[in-house]
């Protein structure tokens, strides 16, 4: 059977099909340990937000774009990755950084031919997430910082993961700000501990409710549980 999964990979290895061997088998073993996780998330709000015909190659190509940028700021942030770059055969960080900087071209040049509001939502996240590296303070400390590490961590990120699937549907605009609302809180809940975790799926699970009921909703229920007991790639199978 044919999955939601198996049909973005096949996508992304079309985009990096010139790509170098190394590359490729990084790309790999990520979608093996990870899984395609935040392509999916945008590909299942565009189902939610009734993404018609037309729009179903910009959305795949929107989800792409999204999973290679997050590969990329991974690839920056970690050296090596934990369980990505040691099963690649011990790349060398700078190799890292160099591959880093492609899969976030490749990701940017995605958004080239999609309508001007989703391309600039990924560009933006895209500049947002190279400005991050550069002003966080990692000694700050407090339920406030907590709050606004989560937001720069995962909130945003997911939100526009979400919104960018949204914005290519044909929905009204209660479910397109209900998606983009879900997004959110399932970031923050995904990032953060303690009550505020629980507060916030709460609120994602709420966000739903304007949806029409269906596979979609029922698979978008299910991410919160299990991102937050760590079993992320349990909604990849769909």
């Amino acid at each position: 059977m044919t999955t939601r999964e198996n049909r973005l990979w096949r996508e992304m290895q079309t985009a990096l099909c010139e790509a170098p061997g190394v590359t490729l088998q990084l790309v790999e073993n990520w979608r093996d340990h990870e899984g395609l996780c935040w392509g999916l998330l945008a590909w299942l709000s565009g189902e939610a937000a009734s993404a018609h015909r037309m729009r179903k190659e910009a959305l795949c190509r929107a989800s792409v774009s999204l999973e290679l940028l997050w590969l990329s700021q991974r690839l920056q942030e970690e050296s090596p990755v934990s369980g990505v770059a040691g099963t690649a055969g011990g790349i060398r960080p700078l190799e890292q950084y160099r591959i880093a900087d492609y899969l976030y071209a490749k990701g940017l040049s995605l958004t080239a031919g999609l309508p001007s509001e989703v391309a600039r939502e990924i560009a933006e996240e895209a500049c947002r997430f190279k400005a991050d590296r550069l002003l966080w303070n990692p000694a700050e400390w407090g339920e406030h910082a907590a709050l606004e590490l989560a937001y720069r961590k995962l909130g945003r990120w997911t939100a526009v993961c979400c919104k960018v699937g949204a914005l290519l549907g044909a929905c009204e605009e209660r479910v397109r700000e209900a998606l983009i609302q879900y997004g959110f809180s399932l970031g923050m809940a995904v990032a953060s501990d303690g009550g505020s975790a629980v507060l916030y799926r709460q609120k994602a699970l709420s966000c739903l409710s304007a949806l029409p009921d269906g596979e979609t909703k029922s698979l978008l229920r299910a991410v919160p549980d299990a991102f937050m007991l760590g079993k992320g790639r349990a909604f990849l199978d769909v």
